[in-house]
């Protein structure tokens, strides 16, 4: 208890500042996503005893009728316990995610204490992250980034001390594995952290995927149910984002487009966030190269000391390749260091913007780990103090560019006019079709409780069409919003190309962070 407390006190001015910046900007950084209707909605029902089924995609995605199964379960399962007390909500839903953040604050200082860095450390790695603009967006969306960020970063809290050789670990470390995967596909970058930790023991590896298997084998059970709803939705899930892999162009900009927008976007945004993730993966390079030649040094000093005493243990190991793999082998620290490289070239390869919440986090454990090393090796710590102050540098730069943008552009007001007016607008529909920035699901479900709400099928995700028709639901839905940029153009667009006579266009001018757009609403009948 008295550990927790002190755990509490470090994480404190992180999570005031995390809801500081919530309570000025939470409306509009980011505006209302599309996401979030698209995880709420199940969660609706499930709390309401409809069962896991997601209506606004109802005749628009094979089997959303009857199971969800286009996405990990545990967010949207949580989520419908707090909707059973609060009602379906965007600020029930935005809290629960911000709450979650908070966890992730506490767990990362709890790691920095177990890896016993300094007091002056352990109260600034948390604040800092909560000056990141893609964990503040993180917490403040309806999404299960942050659930899954939670477990994969408890998962290699497990598999740290699994690396002493105590089996009970590895199997911690893989349900909390599980319960990542559970939460979210990104999870895939967990088991690099399993497998790394276990590099030499195939028997922790065995408890590890013990654990994992039974974290995962409720939704495995409801798979077993449902396996041709999963291989529609999210074996479908996955092709699209094969489709969306490129450096640079592409719908969605590239990777570096897709990683950076979530800092705050713009030209100077991309810069810093660039630039700082290279001159932090420099430095990286340069404290272990410097660590790899303090083993190797110390190395050649025992083996000299061993041949003047007369005794021969074998070849000498020498050589770079043979220093790796003794640090590979027994320091975990090192290990722990290789984590931010290899999370942040998933995140890039992933092509989605949400998982840079994702990054940042193992920068700060990457850098702890020098920090903590048995060496106490002063230009190690100092190098390490130096990543340190670059990356706090660099994020309080873009949280502050973020924070006058918002302001210079007004962005709360501009979100609540934008929404205020397509729900005006949408007075008269019983059902209304949108893909728009900001989403409008929860202001007009709000206002009308009985409209009908559909929600945007991404342009690269297809079906069979003896599976579904999209057109015949298409025919029943009386007014669609579409911001019009042609990034996500598709079936919908079609249907109202060619049918131009049966609606009234109605123009939607909205300023940034809106959208612009258009309005159908379709003609009564003569």
């Amino acid at each position: 208890m008295i550990r927790f407390s002190r755990t509490v006190s470090f994480a404190f001015p992180a999570i005031l500042a995390l809801f500081i910046q919530l309570q000025f900007f939470g409306a509009s950084q980011p505006p209302p996503w599309p996401d979030e209707a698209l995880f709420s909605n199940p969660a609706a029902e499930l709390a309401r005893g409809n069962g896991f089924r997601t209506e606004v995609l109802h005749g628009l995605v094979p089997g959303m009728e009857n199971a969800t199964l286009w996405n990990s379960p545990l967010y949207m399962v949580g989520l419908s316990g707090i909707y059973r007390i609060t009602g379906e909500s965007l600020t029930a839903g935005r809290l629960f995610s911000a709450f979650i953040a908070v966890a992730v604050l506490l767990l990362l200082t709890w790691m920095l204490q177990n890896l016993q860095t300094d007091r002056a450390f352990l109260f600034l790695a948390p604040l800092v992250l909560a000056l990141d603009p893609a964990f503040v967006r993180g917490a403040n969306v309806l999404r299960m980034d942050g659930l899954c960020l939670f477990f994969c970063m408890l998962s290699l809290h497990f598999a740290m001390q699994a690396f002493r050789k105590k089996d009970q670990y590895s199997f911690l470390s893989g349900v909390a594995l599980g319960l990542a995967a559970l939460s979210h596909p990104a999870a895939l970058y967990g088991v690099v952290f399993v497998l790394l930790f276990h590099l030499f023991r195939w028997r922790g590896l065995f408890f590890a995927f013990c654990g994992l298997l039974l974290a995962m084998s409720p939704w495995l059970a409801y798979i077993a149910e449902h396996p041709h709803i999963f291989q529609v939705q999210f074996v479908s899930q996955l092709m699209r984002k094969s489709g969306l892999l490129s450096l640079w162009g592409g719908p969605t900009g590239g990777m570096f487009v897709v990683f950076t927008s979530q800092f705050g976007g713009g030209f100077l945004s991309m810069l810093l966030v660039s630039g700082l993730c290279a001159i932090a993966g420099l430095l990286l390079i340069r404290l272990w190269m410097h660590l790899l030649k303090i083993a190797r040094s110390e190395n050649d000093a025992t083996d000299a000391s061993t041949l003047e005493s007369g005794q021969e243990n074998g070849p000498l190991p020498g050589g770079w390749f043979s220093v790796l793999l003794q640090q590979l082998r027994s320091n975990s620290l090192f290990l722990l260091s290789l984590c931010w490289p290899l999370v942040t070239a998933f995140i890039l390869l992933s092509v989605e913007g949400w998982y840079a919440m994702h990054s940042f986090p193992y920068l700060i454990l990457s850098t702890a780990a020098f920090l903590s090393l048995p060496y106490r090796k002063e230009t190690l710590r100092n190098q390490a103090t130096f990543l340190f102050r670059i990356l706090a540098i660099g994020l309080i730069a873009l949280s502050g560019l973020s924070a006058f943008r918002q302001l210079a552009a007004r962005s709360p007001e501009v979100v609540r006019n934008a929404l205020h007016t397509m729900t005006d607008y949408t007075a008269d529909c019983k059902s209304v079709y949108a893909r728009m920035v900001p989403d409008p699901y929860f202001a007009i479900l709000r206002a009308r409780p009985a409209t009908k709400y559909f929600e945007f099928v991404p342009a690269r995700l297809s079906f069979p069409t003896d599976q579904v028709d999209p057109f015949r639901v298409y025919d029943q839905i009386d007014c669609f919003i579409l911001e019009r940029s042609g990034k996500q153009d598709g079936p919908v667009d079609q249907y109202l190309d060619h049918r131009m006579d049966q609606f009234l266009r109605i123009p939607l001018a909205f300023s940034p962070p809106a959208a612009s757009g258009e309005l159908f609403i379709r003609r009564e009948k003569d």
